[in-house]
């Protein structure tokens, strides 16, 4: 699947992914259908599991699109959440690097104390309403 970003809506931090369909999955259906009745006709006429095979296989196939659509799907979303965390990672450590320099002004590191803090709460309050959908589904 491809990703596509939305611009985020003000009450939103970061964009959107729209996940757009490829391909791939489809042609991963197909192929095992396709082998599966391959399979089946290289089998003799009066066996069982020429039938079931022949039966099977568009069920495989469907079932393969959906599992397929599923793993990529959670893919990008652990993909995100990686990048998302490397993001964080390299901010904290920024800060902390200008926080420890003595040429910048105190001032300005009063201010990235501020900052610092407000990206503290934004991440508390994400936290709290992860944790209020969970509860809601619960309910």
């Amino acid at each position: 699947m491809e990703k596509s970003f939305v611009n985020p809506t003000p009450d939103q931090t970061s964009p959107i992914i729209i996940y757009k369909q490829s391909a791939a999955g489809n042609v991963i259906a197909v192929s095992l259908g396709t082998c599966l009745l391959l399979i089946a006709r290289n089998i003799p006429e009066p066996s069982l599991a020429r039938f079931w095979l022949t039966m099977v296989s568009p069920a495989v196939s469907v079932f393969s699109t959906w599992l397929w659509k599923l793993l990529t799907k959670q893919y990008f979303r652990i993909d995100q959440w990686m990048q998302q965390r490397q993001l964080d990672k390299k901010i904290t450590l920024e800060m902390e690097r200008v926080l420890a320099n003595p040429a910048i002004a105190d001032a300005e590191k009063e201010r990235l104390k501020r900052e610092q803090a407000k990206l503290a709460l934004q991440k508390v309050d994400i936290l709290i309403g992860k944790m209020r959908a969970i509860q809601k589904k619960d309910l």
